[in-house]
């Protein structure tokens, strides 16, 4: 079971210190499963490994752009706001958006564009979608979120190992 989410967002979260990883865990902490992503961000920033950053947020926003920049990869997590939804990977690239423009609810793609425009870099990127099924505010997070919640860290465990550079392996 995963402890209770402390609702406060610390600076060295928004570093831009070079890092390998970065986990970026989105959803609202107050809409049950809404929190999941936040959630799974929580469980891998309890391993304290030096080469992954996390970020945890209500929302996507512009000022995440630095952190994305200073990554070699990005794995965005959300809870999945659809019935059928199974734990989901899937690859991020930028796409044909035009020119980026920042906003003030931004999805992963678009601060994957942006972050090529204003850096000129481009991580390799995922978003990892979670089973949910409970929105309303106060709701309890449910089975169905708590076992993508456990499915979730295992495959970020899985691409860590996949992905960790030569000098980092232990």
């Amino acid at each position: 079971m995963v402890a209770a989410i402390p609702d406060k967002t610390t600076a060295r979260q928004h570093s831009v210190a070079r890092s390998s990883f970065l986990v970026v865990g989105y959803g609202s902490l107050w809409h049950g499963d809404d929190s999941v992503g936040q959630r799974v961000a929580q469980a891998v920033e309890r391993w304290r490994l030096p080469e992954v950053n996390i970020i945890r947020v209500a929302q996507l926003s512009p000022r995440l752009v630095g952190a994305i920049a200073a990554a070699d990869y990005v794995l965005f997590v959300s809870a999945c706001h659809t019935h059928s939804c199974q734990t989901q990977v899937t690859p991020l690239s930028i796409g044909s958006l035009g020119a980026a423009r920042p906003t003030a609810d931004s999805s992963p793609r678009q601060l994957l564009n942006l972050t090529w425009t204003l850096h000129g870099r481009q991580p390799q990127a995922w978003l990892l979608e979670v089973p949910a099924e409970h929105f309303a505010p106060g709701v309890e997070f449910s089975s169905a979120a708590r076992q993508g919640l456990m499915q979730t860290v295992d495959k970020i465990a899985l691409f860590l190992r996949s992905y960790r550079p030569v000098g980092l392996a232990s």
